[in-house]
């Protein structure tokens, strides 16, 4: 009985979400909200794991619904994160300037999630998205930002910093929301750097430090839904 139950088990699809949120084309998942507007996730480094993915995603489930806009969850891929053995299978996104073709595939990947996920939320078009990033993502984000024409209501880049060589032209500023942690002693210094960076391109932007260290907190996700909301756009 038991080896029956366990080859039915492995047969059963596995879920590709955590249980909140629910699968889209392109590796994706989308958590549902009520407020106007349109975030994009990209994680943190994280073990290739839907329960480690979980961990990280539980906190934006956390912000109750009713202050949430709908949020758009990319997943990274292994092998982007090279710079230390240990974390060359971990989901990562691209964090060098060697990496820009993978940035490049990202964004058309996050171009198609995009129309997938207005198909689900039974919507023509949606908003201009707010593109959010934690950690790996945050540093991902300011290649997008500097690398691309990818449109965007805003950003948010969450204990991150800039990536080496990244130019921040003034024709891609739009709002943009910076976090940071007092005792983060890597990440903090990182996103006070990325702050003078933007502002010697003339790029305005808004740093917020909370008490705490790396590790994200509900406080951060409840200011990234609160931006996303307040400075939701049509394209």
């Amino acid at each position: 009985m038991i080896s029956v139950l366990l080859a039915l088990l492995v047969g059963a699809p596995q879920p590709v979400c955590p249980p909140a949120w629910e699968p889209l084309p392109g590796d994706a998942c989308l958590l549902d909200g009520e407020k106007k507007g349109l975030a994009v996730y990209f994680h943190g480094r994280t073990a290739p794991s839907l329960q480690a993915l979980g961990v990280e995603l539980s906190l934006l489930e956390k912000v109750p619904r009713s202050r949430r806009t709908p949020m758009v969850a990319l997943k990274g891929r292994g092998g982007l994160c090279d710079w230390a053995a240990e974390y060359r299978g971990f989901w990562c996104w691209p964090t060098a300037r060697s990496q820009r073709s993978e940035v490049r595939l990202v964004t058309e990947r996050l171009k198609e999630v995009l129309e997938a996920a207005s198909t689900r939320l039974g919507r023509d078009s949606l908003p201009l998205p707010v593109l959010a990033g934690y950690s790996n993502g945050a540093y991902f984000l300011t290649m997008v930002m500097g690398d691309t024409e990818v449109p965007v209501a805003g950003w948010v880049l969450m204990h991150g910093g800039p990536v080496a060589g990244v130019i921040y032209a003034k024709s891609r500023e739009r709002p943009t929301l910076l976090l940071a942690a007092a005792e983060d002693g890597i990440q903090r210094p990182a996103m006070e750097s990325l702050k003078a960076k933007l502002d010697e391109a003339g790029w305005q932007s808004t740093l917020l430090v909370r008490p705490g260290s790396h590790p994200p907190e509900l406080e951060d996700y409840q200011r990234l839904f609160d931006f996303a909301a307040a400075v939701s756009r049509r394209p």
